[in-house]
């Protein structure tokens, strides 16, 4: 039985780390691994200030978590690092035992530099000292798993020789699944995030708003504690803060999801974990011409790309007014994610994977 050691990069409620670490590993540990986890970033608060706070678990992490990695590096023949950046000494000491790694990020982490929707201080921190760990640990890596096709040719120009593979999600179809929806005299636009993601949808609420001049639009805004900024003066909006059972129940409910992001560098090779809730849980959705959701949508046709925004208010307008196609989109995003997205799908990929 081989011992795999995963150390994703966040708990069970971070969305990259849940997807794909924790709701695989029970999976997994049925098959023929013994599986252990260290999660490198707790989220835990150490202190009330954010600057305090933020050294305090920097110095956790490297005098705690990396010190447990280092110890299970010697019972472990795989190691699974799910975005975490790991300080160089010990990826040298992985590369000098010789345990096969293998690298997984579904996000740009190694742009976090250019994130402008995270503090100054943490983008000069990133810059410093996570380029280098994640050049290493492409280089010391068997393998890579990315979810965007835009990452693939990242990974390739630091290393030609690592074998790169594309997994999309996956998502957990037992959790999320389409509810039988009950009449309403109003269309749900839904979005599910954080508040370090709300920022990406805000050029869109101008649209929105205007489009409830029309037609009767609720605005759900899911995964936030406080009332975004803009000022509607049309459309209905509801605030819910994020818990995965909220999640599940809440998600099913919306008539069409919005996935957002502008043509940048990051944003071309962020992930899309919204993206598979929505279709798991039979949700049509609307994406940008950018990135994992131009990818998506033509993987899968569930959705509508739109390339500018007067293409987003013709595009949420054909989905208000056809309700059979609304019906028909949702179909094909369940079939989807059942068939191509599922856990179950990739498993035979993760045993590729830890066996090649």
């Amino acid at each position: 039985m081989k011992k795999v050691l995963f150390v994703p990069i966040g708990e069970y409620h971070r969305a990259s780390s849940r997807f794909r670490v924790w709701e695989l590993i029970p999976k997994l540990s049925k098959e023929k691994y013994k599986v252990d986890i260290i999660t490198y970033i707790s989220s835990k608060k150490r202190h009330k200030n954010f600057i305090i706070d933020m050294l305090l678990r920097k110095l956790y992490t490297y005098f705690i978590i990396n010190f447990k990695i280092f110890f299970k590096l010697f019972k472990v023949d795989i190691i699974v690092i799910q975005e975490s950046l790991l300080p160089l000494w010990l990826l040298a000491i992985i590369k000098i035992k010789k345990i096969k790694v293998i690298f997984d990020f579904s996000d740009p982490i190694h742009l976090l530099h250019k994130q402008k929707n995270i503090s100054l201080l943490k983008r000069i921190s990133s810059y410093v000292l996570d380029s280098s760990s994640f050049i290493t640990s492409i280089k010391i890596s068997n393998s890579v798993i990315i979810e965007n096709s835009y990452l693939e040719s990242v990974v390739k120009e630091i290393s030609s020789n690592v074998k790169v593979y594309v997994m999309r999600g996956p998502i957990n179809i037992d959790i999320f699944k389409p509810i039988k929806k009950e009449r309403t005299d109003f269309i749900t636009i839904g979005w599910t995030g954080s508040p370090a993601t709300l920022s990406y949808i805000v050029p869109l609420f101008p649209i929105i708003d205007k489009l409830s001049e029309k037609f009767n639009i609720k605005l759900l805004l899911m995964g936030l504690n406080t009332s975004p900024k803009y000022e509607f003066k049309n459309a209905r909006v509801e605030i819910v803060s994020w818990s995965l059972e909220k999640e599940r129940e809440i998600v099913p409910t919306f008539d069409l999801g919005i996935f957002y992001l502008n043509n940048t560098q990051f944003e071309n090779a962020r992930g899309g974990g919204k993206l598979f809730v929505y279709l798991s849980s039979g949700v049509p959705f609307l994406s940008s011409d950018v990135g994992i959701g131009k990818q998506i949508c033509k993987e899968t046709k569930a959705g509508l790309i739109c390339t500018n925004l007067e293409h987003w208010e013709n595009n949420i307008t054909k989905l208000i007014e056809d309700t059979k196609l609304r019906k028909e989109l949702s179909i094909i995003a369940r079939n989807d994610a059942v068939n191509n997205y599922s856990h179950d799908v990739y498993l035979y990929q993760w045993d590729k994977i830890l066996n090649d």
